[in-house]
């Protein structure tokens, strides 16, 4: 049983907890690599390094449970570094266990809900390896030498680590070589290593308090750990003021407009104008320091793909890109869950069997592909397989069977809306459910979380090429672009990211097919939603042209679906914070939130995706619902 952790050790616990989830999110990694590359000594080594950490830190503490853990794992890695035991799948299995437990015994004492791991089964499965390996060594003089040599083996290897400085003195290796050999000459050299020793041997009980002095100072000069709370506190704080200087800048304007040649009011402009760069390079400051790289959530897929690949029985190769771009760590949070839904969707749906792939002259090894990249102030995830694609007739035909449309509604489908089908709560075309996919849900809460964040997914495939989803997120959802536009006496801001262009148009340009206002775009038709229909505003009529005779029309874009947006009046650009409404008024349809103009005017901000998922094929079926 673990002990509590004493209110003076709080500290230097969360350092070590922090420290070695660090070290352990590397280790899944490397054991797949390990894997494909059994002769690869370094990495073994890099391992046993990693996991005599953990254990001399756990150790420092006082944490068991955590020690007889590591050190089971630490004995069979001992054995792999020695070459008594051979790499294989099953010895990383049981390794690959008991980093899971240590991680759960890690969520357990942070506090958190995690199943009670069970430490006395994993430090069984290490031991009954170990015996294996003894017997399989040999019964005569493998099990010998052993015997007589075991207690100061482990200890030795534990230790090799310091043993580099002890032989890189001059006149220390020397020492070590003849020592053993000639008793006489080497007394008076044994004498001065002895020195050097102590403070060799010394650090070995506390570790980290050992290890910790050692890379301090020079990392603390560069970073420091910060509670993201308070980086949360700083960044709302942060809103609250680019809300006050788009406030002060509107006064300012209205002010320097009103022809008054105070120099006073001259020198407030100026003012002005420095204070905005100041909050800009701010902001952009408070922003990059909640920026982490995709790889974090990245970093778990190799395991759990080789692990449902072994289940499943089947060969997959994975390949990630771009781990170093960048995202808002609130994003990152929201986006872990979905990517695993997805890249399991492409193990289970997409990647066929080994034989199945060999009849249809595929490799037999499956690609899949997670790729990361900046596409202007979005980014982009992609996630590809060369699997089997998908049949848009077979899933048009599930969803007839499960009755969520009619035969007319999918008989007017494209083959690229069809894709979109699969989003569909209670779907799946899996005919028998298992314990990873075939209940119909997962990918219905993709699209909900994705769509939450203010992201969009886009579906391509191609029967037996395989699919690709790409996901499109904005950079972060605290602070945004917008044009603020006016319908009737409401004004809505709409991200800058899902306009496409603006148009002024005559009202003959806008024809009605079916009773649906549509507009030819170029090459495509596109369908013309009226912002005062679609929430009900009264007293406004967007069909009615500005005194120059032509209409308003912003189209925007969900993926491939484009709409165009009929309202009154463009206003201007501007940049605003998001308030999220749901602590007061729930979902609101079509609305992804709302905030404070310059003019300190409360803006709904116009949720895109909601609006166009009312237009499927243009114009308004029903008012939704909006506040005040």
């Amino acid at each position: 049983m673990n002990p509590q952790i004493p209110e003076d050790m709080a500290e230097i616990f969360g350092e070590f907890l922090a420290e070695t989830r660090e070290s352990l999110s590397g280790l899944d990694q490397h054991f797949v690599d390990l894997e494909s590359n059994p002769g690869n000594t370094a990495l073994v080594h890099e391992i046993f390094r990693t996991v005599h950490s953990i254990k001399g830190g756990a150790g420092f503490l006082g944490l068991n449970d955590l020690v007889r853990v590591a050190h089971g794992s630490e004995n069979v890695l001992n054995k792999l570094r020695g070459g008594e035991l051979a790499v294989s799948p099953e010895i990383i299995d049981i390794v690959l266990e008991s980093v899971d437990t240590i991680k759960a015994i890690l969520g357990q004492l942070a506090g958190e809900p995690v199943a009670e791991p069970d430490v006395t089964g994993t430090v069984q499965k290490l031991d009954l390896m170990l015996q294996l390996a003894q017997e399989s060594a040999g019964d005569t003089a493998a099990t010998a030498p052993p015997e007589s040599a075991p207690a100061p083996a482990p200890e030795p290897e534990a230790e090799a680590e310091p043993a580099p400085l002890v032989e890189a003195a001059p006149d220390a290796a020397p020492v070590e070589a003849p020592a053993p050999t000639p008793p006489p000459p080497p007394a008076p050299e044994a004498a001065p290593p002895k020195e050097p020793a102590p403070p060799v041997a010394s650090p070995a009980p506390p570790p980290p308090a050992a290890s910790a002095p050692a890379s301090a100072p020079a990392e603390a000069e560069t970073s420091i750990r910060v509670d993201t709370a308070r980086l949360d506190n700083v960044m709302n704080l942060v809103g609250e003021l680019v809300l006050c200087r788009n406030r002060a800048l509107k006064l300012i304007s209205e002010l320097d407009q009103g022809g008054d040649a105070d120099p006073a009011v001259r020198e407030l402009v100026d003012t002005a104008g420095q204070l905005n760069l100041v909050t800009t390079d701010l902001q952009l400051s408070v922003m990059k320091t909640r920026m982490q790289p995709v790889g974090k959530v990245f970093q778990k897929f190799p395991r759990m793909v080789r692990d449902l690949a072994r289940k499943m029985d089947k060969h997959i190769e994975l390949e990630i890109r771009g781990e170093d771009t960048e995202l808002d760590k609130s994003l990152l949070e929201e986006l872990a869950d979905p990517l695993v839904h997805l890249v399991r969707n492409a193990i289970d749906h997409g990647i066929e069997t080994a034989e199945a792939r060999g009849h249809a002259g595929k490799p037999q090894a499956g690609h899949v592909r997670l790729a990361a990249r900046h596409d202007g102030a979005s980014i982009v995830i992609q996630i590809s397989d060369d699997g089997a694609g998908i049949d848009p007739e077979r899933v048009k035909a599930t969803v007839l069977r499960k009755g969520l449309m009619t035969a007319e509604q999918l008989e007017a489908m494209s083959e690229k809306d069809a894709f979109n089908l699969i989003f569909l709560p209670g779907l799946s075309t899996k005919e028998q459910a298992s314990d990873l996919s075939g209940r119909g849900v997962g990918m219905d809460v993709v699209l909900t979380n994705i769509r939450k964040v203010g992201g969009i997914i886009d579906v391509d495939s191609e029967i037996g090429r395989g699919t690709t989803l790409t996901l499109t997120l904005p950079l972060t959802i605290a602070i945004i672009q917008t044009l603020m536009v006016r319908t009737g006496d409401r004004l809505f801001a709409i991200p800058l990211a899902a306009i496409v262009e603006t148009l002024r148009l005559d009202p003959n340009e806008i024809q009605h097919v079916d009773g649906q206002p549509m507009l030819r775009l170029r090459d495509r038709i596109v369908p013309v939603v009226s912002l005062a229909e679609s929430f009900g505003i009264p007293g406004a009529d967007t069909a009615d042209p500005d005194p120059e005779g032509r209409l308003n029309v912003i189209v925007v874009a969900l993926a491939e679906k484009k709409v165009g947006l009929l309202v009154d009046a463009l206003q201007h650009q501007e940049e605003v914070v998001i308030k999220s409404m749901g602590e007061y008024l729930g979902h609101v349809t079509g609305i992804s939130g709302a905030t404070i103009n310059g003019e300190g005017r409360v803006v709904l901000i116009l949720d895109v995706a909601g609006v166009i998922d009312r237009a499927p094929r243009g114009g308004v079926h029903t008012a939704l619902p909006v506040a005040g």
